[in-house]
């Protein structure tokens, strides 16, 4: 009995670190829910909110499948691409945005080819699962959003994004519309405080 309660309060305070203390690797954790958690408490590749370029450097220096480069219309952004087959540039998986004048990574874009990188809730972020009214995913997973926009709309070359907004967690999600093709990108953004 005194090791059946033991393994309880082992279980019920794991839980209570996950949502609050422990970081959540996107690329190493699956958890069930999202809700209560925050994305200031979430690392992908060791990438996390706050961090500083000279930080984000590092991580990038440690990681020889990752490929960093400087966004050459926005000198404050580093896309980050996964390495091909013969160690070349691959895919753009990410996108790190700072803020200018800020020192802290204020959001990270996960792009639809970082899902093979990612545990299978997080992949699930990059399908249109996620962005719909019905799915017993989301509601479980991440709820239902607080707010949505039509974040760019040109009609005249059939491209509109629509962003769905999860201000407590500190999760955008964001539909792509582009000609016939639709796809999923989410982004870690500090959560608004309640």
């Amino acid at each position: 009995m005194k090791r059946l309660i033991t393994i309880s309060l082992l279980l019920i305070l794991s839980a209570i670190t996950l949502g609050q203390g422990r970081r959540i690797e996107l690329t190493k954790d699956n958890p069930s829910t999202l809700i209560s958690t925050n994305s200031t408490s979430y690392t992908i590749f060791g990438f996390q909110l706050g961090m500083s370029r000279t930080e984000a450097q590092r991580v990038l220096a440690t990681h020889k499948m990752l490929v960093g480069e400087q966004d050459a219309f926005n000198p404050s952004r580093i896309y980050v691409s996964d390495r091909g087959p013969r160690g070349q540039k691959g895919n753009e998986i990410l996108y790190l945005i700072w803020e200018p004048g800020k020192p802290g990574l204020s959001e990270i874009t996960i792009f639809t080819d970082c899902a093979r990188y990612l545990t299978p809730n997080f992949a699930r972020l990059l399908t249109p699962e996620v962005i719909s009214d019905s799915s017993a995913f989301r509601k479980t997973f991440i709820g239902n959003p607080d707010r949505s926009n039509a974040t760019l709309d040109v009609k005249s070359i059939d491209l509109k994004n629509t962003t769905y907004y999860y201000d407590k967690i500190g999760i955008e999600v964001t539909l792509v519309h582009s000609g016939k093709t639709e796809n999923v990108v989410f982004a870690l953004v500090a959560a608004k405080a309640n």
